[in-house]
């Protein structure tokens, strides 16, 4: 498992992520940072993280049913 910081090319990527694990909250903005878990080169979770009134709140932490259980969101 490798943990990266998400790119601008990747955001669309995420937002399929997201769909694909009925996450509904808020669609992934350019401002957000986004870190990604791979699993070989399939996205296996991610987390983001918004900037809100000067902090960063993390939201849409999201881990594909196949790693579940398995330790990566803890």
């Amino acid at each position: 498992m490798v943990i990266t910081l998400g790119k601008p090319n990747e955001l669309d990527a995420v937002q399929s992520f997201y769909n694909f694990c009925g996450y509904g909250g808020k669609p992934v903005a350019s401002e957000d940072l986004v870190l990604l878990a791979w699993n070989h080169d399939k996205i296996a979770g991610v987390v983001r993280l918004c900037p809100e009134e000067g902090f960063l709140c993390l939201r849409g932490m999201q881990v594909h049913p196949d790693h579940r259980r398995a330790g990566l969101d803890a």
